[in-house]
């Protein structure tokens, strides 16, 4: 039973946040694999951190846009160059992101086809560590993260330095997670092999705004509570299946 373990590195033209040097420590003891999310202006910020991650095989890096708007506010144009900038933020360190990430979940049609159209897959997630939270617990992340993964699940943390309990979390979780038979793979082997779970009839009004359980802190909307949602294949949105044929009426017996 594969699953992904992915962190987002957010940023801000104004806000540079940190790097939890701790969450890399955990993961290398541990030999987890995990998915960076960088937003461009982070890659930027942080030149150590980015030497430390490019370095480290366990990690591959995946697109979190540039300075982490609200991408539906944006035009079509501001769109593709969020993700273009934070492709040349990455290319500066000699990687390409495998998907793309909306912040705080937001998205629509136009999001999902710019990124479809730069060739990078749009995911979200499905189960929310809720770690961003000042009143987030080690023994509350262990429990949710625990309790909320299946397979194909993929799972959000951050390690931007904003977080206080996640590397201290992170052991039990793997250790839990690993006794229950998951395989912890990065989130391009996860979409690859096609485990993810997919649910190409989430409407795309669910997650304007601010998404439910967004991992995200909102300067309005707060911390979204860490409860599971449906995991999303965003690009698969673009070319639902068809939908099943109607169901045959049964003939009525004759009448004797």
């Amino acid at each position: 039973m594969r699953i992904a373990i992915t962190f987002d590195a957010c940023a801000t033209n104004g806000q540079p946040n940190g790097f939890d040097r701790p969450v890399l420590r955990v993961l290398q003891r541990e030999q987890v694999p995990a998915t960076i999310f960088t937003s461009g202006r982070w890659v930027e910020f942080h030149p150590d951190a980015m030497a430390l991650l490019t370095a480290e095989p366990l990690i591959e890096f995946a697109n979190h846009s540039y300075d982490h708007p609200h991408m539906t506010r944006q035009s079509v144009g501001e769109i593709g160059a969020e993700i273009d900038r934070t492709e040349a933020a990455l290319g500066r360190y000699g990687r390409r992101s495998v998907a793309f990430r909306p912040p705080f979940g937001d998205f629509d049609d136009r999001v999902l086809r710019v990124a479809r159209d730069k060739q990078i897959p749009a995911v979200l997630w499905d189960v929310v560590s809720g770690d961003p939270s000042a009143s987030a617990t080690a023994e509350g992340m262990i429990r949710t993260v625990v309790r909320n993964t299946r397979a194909g699940s993929i799972v959000i943390f951050h390690i931007n330095g904003r977080e206080t309990q996640t590397a201290s979390a992170l052991p039990n979780i793997f250790r839990q997670l690993r006794a229950r038979g998951f395989e912890f793979v990065h989130i391009s082997t996860l979409l690859s092999s096609g485990v993810a779970a997919v649910n190409p009839e989430l409407p795309v009004a669910n997650l304007r705004g601010n998404a439910p359980n967004s991992p995200h802190e909102s300067d309005v909307d707060g911390i979204m509570p860490p409860e599971q949602i449906d995991p999303v294949d965003l690009d698969a949105r673009l070319d639902p299946p068809p939908p099943p044929p109607p169901e045959s009426t049964p003939a009525l017996p004759a009448k004797p």
